[in-house]
């Protein structure tokens, strides 16, 4: 499981590297005001995709191993199709979608659905090495394509980043699909209800609590520009500092992709619980260190880094921190609820989440600006993460003393030996 994680880690990191530079495209070549577009067309796309991942999502993972492949294929193309066309128009017709974007976000959210389907499908076959692979190809084509139509085919304002998407997205879909077919598919485990309705029960709450989460981003690009004498470009800011923490939280989300496909196929969950106990700790201890780093970075680093317009990325991402800390930590038992066909969990928490940003995300950005959007976006992750890990306690009263794993012990040591060791968990 070690190796698992450390080679998604890898992956991850690598999509990470390229994610930074393609950041550093937008804010050096495009400046604040374009890169706060492409940021509002990113999470429309995102949220068309929230939608159709409801059945082609992460709850594939639990299905995975307890029906066939064409059964799985054809639901989650239907109502792929089916979301890009529904909520599209839903978006379109609400003024949430970018008006001179709307048919290219279609296009990408479809593709990035279909990518996805595959995606999970590996996941849940504990195919770690192909999944891993199709990161690096994303990723690696999504920063190629989005240079390219930068500076050679001269492309301005958001259209790089959609060129990238189609490239990224397209190619991988077709990849993942050949990876995913060239193996004979034989289902080990049963499952005797309806895969549409397990698929939309599991997905629902899955997609419906991330969903939460995008949305309590799109409050505070919405009174950012609202409020904001500078609206996109203030976007611009936030939303800088919130990749630079999603970066952070690679190792955490690695953590936690790996958890899920390892308790989906496991029936002890008792070693799933512990398990999970010490690799929310691992989380937290991996992330801090990355996240002292960035705060104390002296602010004239960031205008360096990422151009004289976005000297108010280290201020924000400074009230960020506290929330990304509480992330790295209840994230893992988030995925542990999904592994287990628990999503319910995660719409609760997702709730808890979007409810505290809709109380606090308005007076805090008229009183403190874009650091008022990153104590309020703080306060909800702290939110969203001891909602999960109360639950997670709750629901585990009968094991006793299980909660000792959250000290530190001398298999701790162990542990990291065997990381730097790069040697397997059996």
């Amino acid at each position: 499981m070690l190796r698992s994680i450390i080679t998604n880690f890898s992956a991850r990191l690598i999509g990470a590297i390229m994610n930074f530079f393609m950041l550093l495209l937008t804010t050096h070549a495009l400046g604040k005001e374009v890169r706060g577009e492409i940021s509002i067309i990113q999470l429309s796309i995102n949220i068309v995709h929230l939608i159709s991942d409801i059945v082609g999502g992460p709850g594939l993972v639990y299905l995975v191993p307890r029906t066939k492949l064409s059964v799985l294929y054809i639901t989650g193309w239907l109502w792929a199709l089916f979301s890009c066309a529904g909520i599209g128009v839903i978006l379109m017709q609400g003024g949430w979608m970018p008006e001179a974007y709307s048919t290219e976000v279609l296009i990408a959210s479809f593709l990035l659905s279909l990518n996805s389907i595959n995606m999970n499908i590996l996941l849940g076959q504990q195919r770690i090495k192909e999944y891993n692979i199709l990161l690096y190809v994303q990723n690696g084509l999504m920063f190629v394509t989005m240079a390219t139509s930068i500076f050679i085919l001269k492309h301005e304002h958001a259209v790089p980043y959609l060129d990238a998407c189609y490239a990224a997205y397209g190619i991988t879909f077709l990849s993942g699909l050949i990876l995913v077919l060239r193996r004979k598919h034989e289902p080990k485990l049963t499952e005797n209800r309806s895969v549409f309705m397990v698929l939309f029960a599991n997905g629902f709450f899955t997609q419906i609590a991330t969903l939460t989460h995008q949305l309590s981003i799109r409050q505070s690009y919405y009174h950012l520009e609202t409020a904001m004498h500078d609206n996109k470009a203030s976007v611009g800011i936030f939303s800088t500092a919130i990749s630079l923490g999603e970066a952070i939280l690679l190792f955490s989300a690695s953590v936690a992709a790996i958890l899920m496909s390892r308790v989906s196929n496991e029936t002890g969950d008792e070693i799933s619980r512990r398990r999970t106990l010490r690799l929310s700790k691992f989380s937290v201890a991996v992330t801090l260190p990355a996240v002292l780093m960035f705060v104390l970075l002296p602010a004239e680093f960031y205008t360096w880094l990422l151009g004289k317009d976005f000297s108010g990325v280290h201020s924000t991402f400074r009230t960020l921190a506290p929330g990304i800390m509480l992330v790295s930590f209840g994230t893992v038992f988030g995925h542990y609820f999904s592994g287990s066909g628990k999503h319910y969990m995660n719409f609760f928490s997702g709730i808890c989440a979007l409810s505290i940003t809709l109380m606090l995300v308005h007076t805090f950005i008229h009183l403190y600006g874009t650091d008022g959007a990153g104590w309020s976006a703080s306060l909800s992750y702290g939110g969203l993460s001891v909602f999960i890990f109360t639950m997670f306690v709750i629901t585990g009263r009968k094991y006793n003393g299980e909660l000792k794993e959250l000290l530190p012990n001398r298999s701790d040591l162990d542990f990291i030996k065997r990381i730097l060791n790069r040697k397997g968990e059996k």
